[in-house]
């Protein structure tokens, strides 16, 4: 086992210093006697189970939900949250015997792993449950509903099946008689998730009868206001201080590099390490010296994978790809063995619009010299593995499995592990990034010492952690984030609301039922139910997705985005992606890591949604990313702060561009950068992501930072407000007028990475100026990125609210005036919108058709006439030029 002694030696023969520790005392237990309300049967049960009684928590969680009050729990991990809501769920389906209880679970796996709680408590008392996931046929899914009251289900399943099927009778039975919904792990409905998951919510409210709500986490800040909003149901909440279940020890550690332990560098000095390799080399030590599993966590997919690629390859320093000396990100995983790829083909689907990669010459075979092969059979699971979303679930199913049974050293994970999946006993927890927020902390410190003592370490290879173990100990868990008002996510859920009402015949009375929602949703279901106004045109590409059933297009993990299979030899399924993930992960000619397993694309197809690869070398590709940001103002600011000689800083609507142009390889020390285009061989075009969201810009005159400056004033604010910097984007922007009218403006923006916006970036608004000034201290002395930070802030000195100015023009909205039209003027650039791939064009000319206006565009090959309908063209905020247009007179009029 790991303990304090073994840790700070393995940290110390790593180079590694202690620069915080603290001890968290073991907690003795508090208990209560097993209400007496509960059935006659299960509070038998229960005394015989728990002589001592229950926890405090858990006698009190109990008594509230035999009220009939909804119950939020949010106690720690390992304080037996589930048997509340077992216990609830149990009482109810002894004493009506017509009741009905679902419980959801975010994930497939933990279904898995609590099913045996549920078998301890139900199997004595003659109760019987179903589950349904993914992993159900269609056709057991329905028998499963008709003989069983209680149903563990993933959300993601009752949305894709089970509420477009209301008019089969048992689901209809079902969703009559349903009583409670169950939460579990309810901290992970959070941004795009967790406000898709409250419109679910109501949805699901709207064509059932549940009345009552029992949810249980380990960390939520605010959690009556959270779950209210997430639910529509307010909750009695027990948290930390009802919480009555022992505790082990657990010492926490900080560990940075120490300045005196560098490597030997030329002429007899200390070269420091990079922040990867102590990462890697901490690792590596960690499993070397493992006699039961660690965990360890990151906070990206792609570093997930690097760390365990590189190291594993390093352990055997012969194998193909080379050693890539002790800069090199990634080496490889030459020793890794994974579960089985599964083989599962595709069902064909209709092709939208569909661009193949072309394949640089024939494609290497799995069983190739020097390259790690695809295996044919499930190999004995050993040594460091990578766990992440986005895995098959057999693979992910066969880690949990093998971590559980101490047959791995150990696991590198994304936050897919933080939740209450039974890992078996965890002595050491490595958090192999300072976590950007409190959350987080807990939920992976709370994964060590769950019945012995544990160690926690918080590796701080970059020394950011100024205050130490204080950022995350002394600092309230942050609230959070549902952002209810994202259009597309109204819009997505308006649809799918549409055909559960329409299949019931409830209609246009049932809007009563969303009246906790923004009066927008019902505005947007209202239309659906019945049309009376035209789709807004940022909105129509949804609507025709939708065509194909809008469950199905729109599942609720990934607000509105397509999500891309990626497929191997003899269609291995190795994950999904994103098409967001996809240009920082599996762009085309990119080398995809899956279970440390490295992959190169050959084919990205659009229309179909797939992306095909084929075994590679242990290389590694970084994409070429063009981020800009076209604010939208006057009309689409959210804040103004104004100060001297016309600085600013404002919040407001934008339009972001993410480019992906080529990628660069790094194969050992040798880079190499390519560039898509009409000889390229791996794709003719660059990829672009172009979205509406809501960002943060700021100016100040005669101050102009570099990318490194304002880089830190993003992982300052990652940092301070508890945001992952994979849900926001840094990138820089242009317009032609400043929001206090000083002419052209450009500089950079932080914005949010969704669509639509979950308004992530608020905060920063409100703190820019206090933000910009502790982004000096994560600089060098003397730098010209921390000089420029310094002149930022002084400019932006004093900064206060301005009145949010308004446009001097509203303009005409489509069929608004039937003489006269906005439209981009001749020789402007716009946007092309064809969902994921949309491409920036010219536009020539407009002209009025018998099916509508229609935009005559710049074409490569002058001798090709390109034209498209008018609302397919989406003009780029603060950079195309508009005019008014007499569709009788031709007549122009400037804006």
């Amino acid at each position: 086992m790991f303990t304090t002694e073994k840790v700070v030696s393995i940290l110390r023969a790593c180079g590694l210093m202690i620069a915080d520790q603290r001890r968290l005392e073991r907690r003795p237990g508090r208990y209560l006697p097993v209400p007496s309300g509960l059935h006659p049967r299960l509070a038998a049960l229960l005394k015989e189970r728990y002589p001592k009684g229950l926890y405090a928590h858990q006698a009190r969680g109990i008594e509230a939900a035999l009220a009939g009050h909804s119950v939020c729990l949010s106690t720690a991990t390992a304080s037996g949250k589930s048997l509340v809501f077992v216990a609830a769920a149990a009482d109810l389906l002894l004493r009506d015997p017509a009741a009905c209880v679902v419980a959801f679970y975010p994930a497939r796996a933990l279904i898995q792993d609590q099913m045996r709680k549920w078998r301890e408590l139900l199997q004595p008392l003659g109760l019987r449950w179903g589950y349904i996931d993914g992993g159900v046929g269609m056709r057991e899914r329905l028998r499963i509903v008709r003989e069983h009251r209680l149903l563990l289900m993933t959300p993601d399943v009752t949305h894709a099946w089970l509420l477009p099927d209301l008019t089969e009778p048992p689901v209809r039975s079902f969703l009559d008689r349903l009583a409670i919904v169950i939460l579990d792990e309810a901290h992970v409905y959070d941004g795009v998730f967790g406000s898709n998951f409250a419109l679910f919510m109501r949805r699901l409210r709207a064509v059932s009868g549940v009345r009552q709500c029992i949810s249980s986490t380990a960390t939520l800040g605010d959690p009556e206001a959270f779950i209210a909003t997430l639910t529509g149901f307010k909750p009695v909440v027990l948290g930390p201080e009802s919480d009555g279940a022992p505790a082990a020890a657990k010492t926490l550690i900080l560990a940075r590099p120490d300045e005196e332990a560098g490597e030997a560098g030329a002429g007899g000095g200390r070269r420091r390490k990079g922040e990867f390799d102590v990462i890697v080399e901490f690792v590596r030590a960690c499993a070397a010296a493992a006699d039961s599993p660690f965990l360890g966590f990151a906070d990206s997919r792609r570093m997930v994978e690097r760390i365990v690629s590189a190291s594993v390859h390093r352990q055997a320093p012969g194998s193909a790809g080379g050693a890539g000396g002790a800069g090199a990100e990634v080496a490889g995983a030459t020793g890794a063995a994974g579960p089985q790829e599964a083989a599962a083909a595709l069902e064909p689907e209709a092709a939208l619009e569909s661009e193949v990669a072309r394949e640089p010459g024939a494609a290497v075979e799995p069983e190739a010299e020097g390259v790690a092969p695809a295996p044919d059979a499930e190999p004995a699971l050993q040594g460091l593995l990578p766990y992440r979303a986005g895995y098959e679930d057999e693979d992910r199913h066969a880690i949990q499995e093998a971590l559980t049974r101490g047959e791995l050293r150990g696991v590198i994970s994304t936050s897919a592990l933080e939740l209450g999946i039974d890992v078996g006993e965890v002595d050491l927890v490595v958090l192999l990034q300072p976590p950007s927020s409190v959350k987080a902390f807990w939920q992976r410190v709370g994964r060590a010492g769950r019945v012995r003592d544990g160690v926690c370490v918080v590796l701080d290879p970059s020394g950011t952690l100024a205050d130490g173990l204080a950022r995350y100990l002394d600092r309230p868990v942050e609230a959070n984030r549902l952002y209810l008002d994202n259009r597309y996510l109204q819009y997505a859920n308006a649809l799918c609301a549409a055909v559960e009402l329409n299949g019931l015949g409830a209609g246009g009375g049932s809007l009563a039922r969303f009246e906790s929602l923004p009066a927008s949703f019902s505005r947007m279901l209202a239309n659906e139910l019945e049309p009376r106004e035209a789709i807004p045109p940022d909105l129509a590409p949804l609507k025709q997705r939708a065509l194909a059933g809008p469950h199905r297009e729109f599942p609720l993990r990934n607000a509105v985005e397509r999500e891309f299979q990626i497929l191997g030899w003899g269609d291995r399924q190795l994950g999904s992606v994103t098409y967001s993930q996809a240009l920082r992960e599996a762009y085309p000619g990119a080398v995809y890591y899956y279970m440390a397993r490295p992959y190169r694309v050959t084919h990205f197809d659009f229309g179909k949604a797939r992306i095909r690869v084929h075994a590679e070398r242990f290389y590694t590709t970084d994409p070429i990313l063009q981020r800009m940001a076209f604010p939208r103002w006057p009309e689409g600011l959210l804040g103004l702060w104004t100060g001297e000689g016309g600085a600013f800083v404002a919040e407001a609507e934008m339009q972001v561009s993410e480019r992906c142009t080529g990628f660069v390889e790094t194969r050992g020390s040798a880079k190499e950068r390519h560039e898509y285009g009409p000889e390229s061989p791996y794709f003719t075009r660059p990829l672009n992501r172009f979205f509406e969201t809501t960002g943060v810009v700021w100016w100040a005159p005669g101050v102009r930072l570099d990318e490194l400056a304002a880089q830190a004033i993003l992982g300052t604010f990652c940092d301070e407000c508890g945001v992952q910097e994979r849900d926001v984007g840094l990138g820089q922007f242009t317009s032609r007028l400043s929001p206090t009218g000083q002419g052209e403006v450009h500089g950079w923006c932080i914005y949010d990475a969704t669509y639509g916006s979950l308004r992530l970036t608020r905060e920063l608004a409100e703190r820019f100026g206090e933000m910009a000034r502790a982004a000096v201290s994560r600089l060098e002395d003397g730098s010209p990125a921390r000089a420029q930070l310094e002149r930022l802030a002084e400019a932006l000195e004093g900064l206060r609210p301005a009145p949010l100015p308004q446009a001097d023009l509203a303009l005409p909205a489509p069929g608004q005036d039937d003489d006269w039209q906005v439209v981009v003027a001749r020789g402007e650039p716009a946007m092309l919108m064809k969902g994921e791939a949309s491409e920036e064009v010219v536009v020539e000319g407009y002209r009025y058709t018998p099916r509508g206006i229609v935009y005559d565009l710049r074409h490569p090959d002058a001798s090709v006439r390109w034209q498209v309908s008018y609302d397919r063209i989406q003009p780029i905020h603060g950079v195309t030029r508009l005019v008014r247009w007499n569709l009788v007179t031709g007549e122009e009029q400037p804006l």
